[in-house]
């Protein structure tokens, strides 16, 4: 079933992104690399939105602010209860996740393996 559908699928497929075509081992070192990088940057951003008016600039003119009456699109990426900033991570986790032949036995216990193993110290 899924060698059928993974010739199905074009590797050269237009509109396709790069980040699509990213191996599971590279998928895997961006999210790793994106879980150590992103917290300090979204402090960063979030203490620079409290000091200064940027933020207050840039909600003026922003679309999502006037439709929606909350800090647009700098509340979903930068100061909201669930910054998207925070999720990048776990959305490259889940792309090499996908990347891999999840049809392997050999796979699906090592997932199951690592997986378990992180739960437990």
């Amino acid at each position: 079933m899924y060698a059928n559908y993974r010739s199905a699928v074009r590797r050269d497929a237009p509109g396709r992104s790069a980040g699509v075509r990213r191996s599971a081992c590279t998928l895997a070192a961006l999210a790793a690399g994106t879980a150590l990088v992103l917290p300090q940057v979204l402090y960063v951003i979030q203490q620079s939105t409290y000091n200064s008016t940027w933020a207050e600039t840039f909600t003026r003119d922003d679309p999502l602010a006037r439709v929606s009456g909350t800090g647009g699109f700098v509340e979903l990426l930068f100061t909201g209860s669930h910054p998207a900033l925070t999720w990048i991570p776990f959305v490259f986790a889940g792309m090499a996740v996908a990347r891999l032949d999840l049809a392997s036995t050999a796979v699906r216990v090592r997932l199951a393996v690592s997986s378990r193993s992180a739960r437990c110290p």
